[in-house]
């Protein structure tokens, strides 16, 4: 899944002291600020009055941190990867040998938008 940029600008001469490219990550940019957007569409339907598709989305506002590892972080690794492991022991095989590496997020929710909107 692409990654959204933490800055982006048409302009050349634009430039962050703190989130300069190549020199900060987005765990950078989230331990300087924890707040964030997170944008989710789909349920995209045809319907018989119109051509156009109807689009749903939602927009999650809130604070996000980066959970420490220990038990709890490889729980949530392990709920996580039960959405797309078809086996638990091949999750538990993973998280065993990868698992360290992986880095976990909690999003605290703020506030939620959500709308349906026909694409013309």
């Amino acid at each position: 899944m692409p990654s959204p940029s933490i800055f982006s600008s048409t302009r050349k001469t634009e430039r962050s002291t703190s989130m300069a490219p190549g020199r900060a990550t987005k765990v950078d940019a989230l331990r300087a600020c924890d707040k964030v957007c997170f944008t989710v569409c789909g349920g995209e339907t045809l319907r018989d009055e119109a051509w156009a598709p109807y689009l749903q989305s939602a927009v999650v506002f809130g604070r996000c941190r980066l959970m420490e590892s220990g038990p709890e972080a490889t729980r949530r690794l392990k709920q996580f990867a039960m959405k797309y492991y078809p086996e638990e022991q091949l999750a538990d095989r993973e998280i065993a040998a990868s698992g360290r590496a992986a880095q976990m997020f909690e999003i605290t929710i703020e506030h939620v938008s959500g709308k349906e909107v026909q694409e013309k």
